[in-house]
């Protein structure tokens, strides 16, 4: 008994070790989320919450053609962990794991203003693992050798596929051009990419991706806005007031918007209309430390 808690032992520090391998410097990493902003905007049954036509939707009106298949399996797997359920409780217990923790994936129940994201999948992943596991540490002798050999290759191929994949989350620029790559152009890739472009110095660049996000969304706040930055870094102050008084007619709060108008206006010698937009951003967000130090260096310019 002792020599099998060894064992059990020794996996679990392996384990952990792997664990921390593959994915322990994710923790460094300063990017690690994108939310998926123009399915949320764009989809009404997604806005409205949890109703009974946002049910009927999410069973109906799919994109994928393997939808009815898959909802089958789903269905199949159900009623096997439930049927099971006395014999072997851990099937229903990983199986439920995975399906209650997997509503947020598919905007039944929504958390936060993103309706998915490929993070979610963080949570419901253990659930059929733990299921797995279960059934494994109840094998003893060959049959236990034969799974163990069967499941290291795929260990070993996932275990691969998860670091490579970590590497797309060390900042915006890897995960905006990968994710450009796998689904095509998107706005708030652009604009993601728009802001890595601008923090380099690379306005060029920038233009490039402002003009691509303003073609997607041209009658967006946020696409005005990405136009009036771009402009107010080529020093062209005039057309970066329009674009943000544009933005700010379409989307009235938005204190980032409220704050580069001012820039704009102060760069054009407009102080008393610059200290009344710094004063606007300020009281949209109190935490924003550049419209507070815009503010105090116009005030001192009086």
């Amino acid at each position: 008994m002792k020599r099998l808690e060894r064992k059990h032992a020794l996996a679990a520090v392996l384990l952990l070790l792997a664990l921390e391998l593959i994915y322990g410097r994710a923790g460094n990493l300063g990017y690690a989320g994108i939310d998926d902003v123009d399915y949320v905007i764009h989809t009404q049954p997604v806005r409205a919450g949890l109703t009974a036509d946002g049910v009927r939707w999410a069973f109906t009106a799919f994109r994928a053609g393997n939808f009815l298949p898959a909802l089958l399996v789903l269905c199949a797997i159900s009623v096997a962990a439930f049927g099971w359920r006395k014999r072997f409780p851990w099937l229903l217990f990983g199986w439920l794991w995975f399906l209650l923790t997997l509503l947020p994936v598919i905007g039944l129940i929504q958390v936060g203003i993103q309706s998915h994201a490929d993070r979610y999948m963080y949570l419901p992943s253990p659930g059929p693992f733990l299921a797995l596991g279960a059934i494994v540490t109840r094998l003893r002798g060959e049959a236990l050798m034969a799974a163990l050999l069967a499941l290291a290759p795929a260990l070993a191929c996932y275990s691969y596929i998860a670091w490579v994949q970590i590497g797309t989350w060390s900042g915006p620029y890897t995960h905006a051009t990968r994710a450009l790559g796998v689904v095509g152009d998107t706005f708030p890739l652009h604009t993601m990419l728009i802001g890595f472009y601008l923090g380099q110095g690379r306005v060029r660049e920038a233009e490039e991706h402002t003009m691509q996000a303003f073609r997607l969304s041209s009658g967006s706040a946020l696409a005005y806005s990405n136009l009036g930055t771009v402009r107010l870094r080529k020093e062209d102050y005039s057309l970066a007031e329009r674009m943000f008084r544009t933005a700010l007619r379409k989307s009235p709060v938005s204190a980032s918007t409220l704050n580069n108008l001012g820039i704009a206006l102060e760069r054009q010698g407009r102080l008393a209309e610059a200290r009344r937009f710094f004063a606007s951003a300020l009281e949209d967000d109190p935490n924003l430390h550049e419209a507070r130090e815009n503010l105090k260096r116009v005030e001192g310019g009086f």
